[in-house]
């Protein structure tokens, strides 16, 4: 889309994951290769796709606002492939209820929550049915009301 013109972020002091998850031993052997991933991969270079499933819950709302360039561009791939991996499925459907998301989302200037908000209702009120069923109508519709609170309150 012609109108994503989002500015990268700087990496955050505090790292891209919370410590709770960071720290645990399990999270640590089970996700090692994808917090790698994350960690030492260029922000130009990351691809959010179904190799690098680590949930956005996992992410500090620092790390997701450094992120944020590429969430919106896998959301955008999605629309054109009429799929989209897992873990940005999750992140849609968490947007009005997980802290570290809703959080995240209060760092994006308007312009941005607005470009976020077209994308989910071009998924909504697209021609893609098979995105509708993947992430579910009543998500996309929570998720676009609680971007509109945002955009109308900054």
């Amino acid at each position: 889309m012609p109108f994503l013109k989002i500015t990268y972020r700087d990496y955050p002091k505090e790292g891209l994951f919370k410590n709770l998850y960071r720290e645990n031993i399990y999270k640590i052997d089970e996700f090692k290769d994808e917090f790698k991933y994350y960690e030492h991969t260029p922000i130009e270079k990351i691809i959010i796709d179904e190799h690098n499933l680590v949930p956005f819950i996992f992410f500090s709302p620092e790390g997701i606002n450094y992120l944020m360039p590429k969430i919106i561009d896998s959301i955008s791939n999605g629309i054109r492939n009429d799929d989209i991996p897992v873990n940005i499925e999750e992140f849609i459907i968490n947007i009005p209820t997980a802290e570290n998301i809703t959080h995240a989302l209060n760092l994006l200037k308007k312009d941005e929550l607005i470009i976020l908000k077209k994308y989910l209702e071009k998924i909504l009120f697209g021609d893609s049915s098979n995105l509708i069923q993947q992430i579910g109508e009543h998500y996309l519709l929570r998720s676009i009301e609680y971007l509109e609170k945002l955009i109308n309150n900054s």
